[in-house]
């Protein structure tokens, strides 16, 4: 299916790729001693990122901006997102410069059952933290994107609400796999004792933490520092999940169907329903239409958020 991509979303593939390749050496996930960031320097880091982006996107033999990129059809759009990716990229040095690598690095959980409907994914990064006390595992999404995260977006997460599940999950599990991931978590024995009891222990006692690590792409008045900060999410409730296995049910149906809108994008190819989008299709998929939230500036009339449950 062709589609044409925004230029943030390849800056924000770009700077996932160079958080993720921080440390040297690529394996660092399974090492025990302090590693070194590959780039010390961070004017260095930022450049090469900066120019990484530059061959990404270099001009076509006419000296036009490559036509698979959804450009605004500025001159210098180029140059802008050049100047974004390298201050973004200065900000990831000096907070991953400082720091212990994360524990977890795009962690590919396992397929796990979870009411009837088998999920999986990929986390950015997990580390073992320590509050009141008590010890939590904590999840880092990285969003680089315009505006952040509403509170409604972060409560209602789908990602957080199934990656959640799936860590519970995983605590009170005895194969190879699942005791890795209890070891770099650095889960007490009570609470492991506790999880082989009840599998949803973690989840439902709240020891299982999520947050958006965001960085600004939008514009920023001349002089002004982009945002790069953390997003807290709200404690995931059993209803959450309850919701996401009904509505995956509604999806299922509608998909097996035929009635579902097409929305080309990076995903495509990826997509387990890739099969599904044909010509012959066409027809009834243009039939349907999804009932999405709405999208507004404006403080939300509280009947409009219902559909959250």
């Amino acid at each position: 299916v062709p589609y044409k991509v925004r230029p943030d979303l390849v800056i924000g593939k770009l700077l996932h790729e160079r958080i993720e390749n921080f440390y040297f050496p690529a394996d660092y996930r399974v090492k025990k001693r302090r590693l070194k960031p590959k780039i010390e320097d961070a004017e260095d880091f930022a450049k090469r990122t900066a120019n990484i982006w530059m061959r990404k996107v270099k001009l076509d033999e006419e000296g036009k901006l490559p036509q698979a990129l959804l450009w605004r059809k500025k001159e210098d759009e180029m140059w802008q997102w050049y100047h974004i990716a390298r201050k973004l990229a200065l900000k990831i040095h000096n907070i991953y410069f400082n720091r212990e690598p994360p524990a977890l690095v795009e962690y590919r959980f396992p397929k796990v059952s979870l009411l009837g409907r088998t999920f999986w994914g990929i986390l950015d990064e997990a580390d073992p933290i320590q509050e009141n006390g008590l010890s939590l595992i904590q999840g880092t999404d990285h969003k680089f994107k315009r505006y952040p995260s509403g509170e409604i977006s972060l409560r209602y997460n789908t990602q957080f609400t199934v990656y959640s599940a799936i860590m519970s999950l995983m605590c009170g599990q005895e194969d190879a796999e699942a005791r890795a991931f209890q070891e770099k978590m650095k889960i007490p024995k009570e609470d492991l004792e506790q999880s082989l009891l009840n599998p949803w222990y973690m989840y439902e006692k709240n020891r299982i933490r999520f947050r958006h690590q965001w960085g600004e792409t939008g514009a920023v008045e001349k002089g002004a520092e982009r945002e790069f900060k953390y997003l807290p999410a709200p404690p995931r409730q059993e209803s959450h999940l309850i919701q996401i296995t009904e509505n995956a049910g509604f999806l299922e149906n509608k998909i097996d169907a035929c009635e579902f809108p097409t929305r080309p994008d990076k995903h495509c190819e990826d997509c387990f329903f890739k099969d599904r989008c044909t010509e012959e299709s066409k027809k009834t998929r243009l039939t349907y239409k999804m009932t999405r939230p709405i999208k507004s500036r404006k403080k939300k009339n509280p009947a409009q958020l219902e559909m959250f449950g």
